[in-house]
């Protein structure tokens, strides 16, 4: 899976890309499970289309996360429209959890029902060294279902059944 689904705004901009999980074969010839896969979302803000990449966020979706989402996903489907301020999901990592760095990096993403209920905000929250960044993206309501979309049909990939 080489394609990219992107939102480009006037001030934001989000880049998601799957990275399949990967195969080995062992010395009796047998193929197994060798390294998960991850959906990958990288956020950064900007001015008049004109974005930051280096101050960019990224953040890694694992098959640990995709429950959340799920959930969301099928309480919109279930039940309709959410109130404004909703959050639809969150996840938090901390990418250096149990390791002597633990806590210096904090890493959240977020869905967030806008105001007006067919808008959505997903929010990239960092904060590292005593700094806080932050980036956000519109969505309707359709790119929402998209990336919902995305995420479900990534999968197989993210278990590398593709490669059986």
């Amino acid at each position: 899976m080489a394609s990219q689904l992107s939102f480009y705004r006037n001030a934001s901009a989000c880049q998601i890309n799957v990275s399949p999980g990967e195969t080995e074969k062992s010395k009796e010839g047998k193929t197994f499970f060798a390294k998960d896969g991850a959906i990958f979302i990288a956020m950064t803000s900007g001015e008049k289309r004109e974005y930051d990449w280096k101050k960019k966020i990224g953040f890694a979706i694992s098959m640990s996360d995709l429950p959340a989402i799920l959930a969301a996903d099928r309480s919109i489907s279930k039940n309709g429209w959410t109130k404004p301020k909703d959050v639809l999901f969150e996840l938090i990592h901390d990418p250096q959890a149990g390791k002597d760095e633990k806590g210096k990096v904090i890493k959240s993403l977020q869905v967030v029902c806008a105001t007006n209920q067919d808008s959505f905000f997903m929010v990239l929250n960092e904060k590292s060294n005593g700094e806080n960044k932050r980036h956000f993206v519109s969505l309707s309501m359709g790119e929402l279902s998209l990336f919902f979309e995305v995420v479900k049909s990534s999968i197989p990939y993210l278990l590398a059944w593709n490669q059986l």
